[in-house]
């Protein structure tokens, strides 16, 4: 399967345009097999976070295991076995590494930003009402 990072999702604390709880997107993002998503609510940053603690916190078993990994391979590194098992061993060590680097969720800050027509001192009714939204 493709690859795939939604780069534009909302939460609840998109007003009117969103209703799932962070944790929730990223469970259904980590089930789904995304590599990451990117939090972009309307004209707001305050999931930001609760989306990034969220995200450390699903993240701590793989960065415990690829600290531990790079323990060992200090260890071995400094140990006096003989230097054929020393290269197996290691290289055993940075395939687990990057086995467990493959499953860190990346999590992306944005903000889907509102964009006038004009300045603030230009306004003028109805035609300036209306303005673009700006993925940032």
């Amino acid at each position: 399967m493709i690859d795939f990072v939604h780069l534009h999702v909302h939460t609840q604390y998109s007003l009117l345009d969103g209703q799932a709880s962070v944790s929730a997107l990223v469970d259904k993002a980590i089930k789904d097999g995304m590599k990451g998503i990117a939090v972009t609510d309307h004209g707001s940053m305050f999931a930001i976070k609760e989306f990034y603690n969220y995200v450390n916190k699903k993240n701590g078993g793989p960065k415990g295991e690829i600290k531990d990994l790079k323990k060992k391979i200090a260890a071995i590194e400094s140990s006096d076995l003989p230097s054929g098992n020393k290269e197996a061993e290691i290289a055993d060590c940075k395939a687990k590494i990057a086995d467990a680097q493959g499953r860190i969720f990346k999590p992306i800050i944005g903000c889907e930003m509102y964009v006038a027509r004009r300045t603030l001192d230009k306004k003028e009714g109805k035609p300036d009402q209306s303005g673009y939204h700006l993925v940032v």
